[in-house]
């Protein structure tokens, strides 16, 4: 059986011993080899959550001197904080320039919670920008929900999607 630091602890194809998972807990809790695996997971993972943070606090700065009451990036989506135009030409300005993928998509997440329909020429950019695929999700997922104006010559593919191209004509694009 071979490992890596993400691998599942059976190999396809493998036995299963019939243990429970209180027992496979149990037995891998003292496996040397897997606390240091899951060690080194847990410390990489951090670490990103930690360069994340750093990336973002400026912008949660920017929007809580704007008045908006947040702690965090996921706040705007967590709990669907209703942004003024101020707060969504800030979003829209840090999606411009964000080079984070994660942070770029919980920004466009937050823009569902616009309170008035936005300029959309930032988030086609973005989308064009990008072969990050949750982020393209996310962008196709704000622009069908809150509606932005000013996307009609955006979203250039690399190949013309059908299935994006006939969502957008649906929704009047």
């Amino acid at each position: 059986m071979t490992h890596s630091d993400d691998a599942a602890e059976f190999e396809p194809g493998e036995q299963f011993s019939g243990e429970t998972a209180e027992q496979l807990m149990t037995r891998l809790e003292k496996d040397p080899a897997y606390l240091q695996r899951r060690d080194r997971r847990r410390n990489r993972l951090r670490k990103v959550a930690e360069e994340r943070e750093a990336v973002a606090k400026p912008i949660v700065q920017e929007l809580q001197s704007i008045g908006l009451n947040i702690g965090s990036i996921d706040d705007l989506v967590k709990e669907n904080v209703p942004l003024s135009n101020d707060a969504v030409a800030v979003l829209l300005k840090n999606i411009a320039s964000c080079k984070e993928p994660i942070v770029c998509e919980m920004l466009v997440r937050g823009l569902i919670s616009a309170t008035e329909p936005f300029n959309g020429h930032d988030l086609t950019v973005a989308y064009d920008n990008t072969y990050h695929e949750a982020l393209r999700f996310a962008i196709l997922n704000t622009i069908a929900c809150a509606r932005p104006f000013n996307i009609a010559h955006g979203l250039k593919t690399d190949q013309p999607n059908a299935h994006i191209q006939k969502a957008l004509k649906s929704l009047g694009y």
